[in-house]
């Protein structure tokens, strides 16, 4: 492990077989774990564009201060179509 500040006998290396990057006073690290993973705990901030191929899970709220598009489809300025006044559901949207 690789420890940012002075190293103290009250730390441990829990994943002796994988590489961390540790700040002792907060405790956030960026482990690199021998199974390929990256493991990252803390506030993460990421100042440019972020491209993710394979399936995103989120266990929180997504926030956006743009328009959120799926298959070409925008949550903003989407439409429905065929609708009834009523207590009709609405079309899928176009």
């Amino acid at each position: 492990a690789i420890i940012i500040g002075n190293i103290t006998a009250k730390y441990t290396d829990q994943y002796p077989e994988d590489l961390s990057i540790i700040h002792k006073e907060s405790g956030n690290y960026i482990r690199f774990t021998q199974d390929g993973n990256i493991e990252i705990t803390g506030n993460t901030k990421i100042n440019g564009n972020l491209e993710v191929t394979g399936t995103g899970n989120f266990d929180g709220l997504l926030n956006s201060s743009e328009d959120v598009q799926s298959n070409s489809i925008s949550l903003v300025n989407h439409t429905h179509g065929n609708v009834q006044s009523g207590s009709s559901d609405t079309g899928v949207p176009k």
